[in-house]
């Protein structure tokens, strides 16, 4: 019995890896003003990627863990972005507050 190669589809990998690592990316935004510990969304994130272009690319390779980590990266980058811009809106980077 010969086994049939198992074709990769990246486009719907790269858009499983996008949305499932979104998870993380909630989970980051949830742990941020806990330091360090917003790394665990990061992680959870890669995963998270990892498992969605498994599942809609129907086949585990380097461009998977490439697309999974970027797709994270990006993530993370929007939210640091989103985060940044609101605390230094409310004066809370890069100035002293005085009430």
């Amino acid at each position: 019995m010969e086994q049939v190669p198992i074709i990769e589809h990246r486009w719907p990998g790269l858009l499983g890896a996008a949305i499932f690592s979104l998870g993380g990316g909630m989970l980051y935004i949830l742990l941020y003003p806990f330091a360090f510990w917003s790394a665990l969304g990061g992680l959870t994130g890669i995963l998270l990627g990892l498992w969605g272009y498994k599942l809609l690319g129907k086949k585990s390779s380097g461009f998977g863990v490439a697309a999974g980590g970027a797709a994270v990266g990006a993530d993370v980058v929007v939210v640091d972005i989103v985060v940044g811009h609101r605390r230094v809106a409310d004066g809370a980077v890069g100035a002293v507050v005085i009430h």
